[in-house]
């Protein structure tokens, strides 16, 4: 579960992070 919970919370980290960058640019 607690793997589970570390995979959601990269994902979600890595989309927030995508998102930054295309208003970035």
């Amino acid at each position: 579960v607690q793997a589970v919970t570390w995979v959601a919370v990269r994902s979600r980290k890595k989309a927030k992070a995508s998102a930054n960058q295309m208003t970035m640019f």
